[in-house]
């Protein structure tokens, strides 16, 4: 007779980590909807970044950034001066095709505009 039980196969590490990453982010989600605090973690700040990205583009799905957005900045300035040292060590990135607005080149400086020209072939900043 054949063992079946060393046929069955064991999911990904990957797989498995995707769904705790989605439970995660519907738990998270959930707690805001209901007033309570989410599980982000605390600790890391760039653990915390990809948790809050994620949370964010769920909300997006179901067009809550309204509620979660607040909740998500209010989690990523408790980091206060590590969180401005990790944006200025990690600049944000616009893409290449478009033409940042001037509150954009405000809050991203020339980094965010680096190496890019204005519609009419004009530097954007000095």
């Amino acid at each position: 007779m054949a063992n079946l039980s060393a046929m069955q196969t064991q999911p990904t590490t990957q797989i498995v980590e995707t769904e705790n990453d989605t439970i995660r982010d519907y738990d998270n989600l959930f707690r805001i909807f209901y007033n309570h605090p989410p599980n982000l973690d605390s600790v890391n700040i760039a653990n915390a970044y990809v948790q809050c990205k994620s949370l964010l583009n769920l909300a997006d799905m179901y067009d809550a950034l309204e509620v979660i957005g607040p909740r998500v900045d209010h989690h990523l300035l408790r980091f206060q001066g590590r969180l401005w040292k990790q944006i200025a060590k990690y600049p944000p990135q616009l893409p290449q095709d478009r033409v940042p607005s001037p509150i954009e080149n405000h809050l991203l400086g020339s980094s965010g505009a680096r190496g890019r020209t204005m519609a009419n072939g004009s530097e954007p900043y000095p």
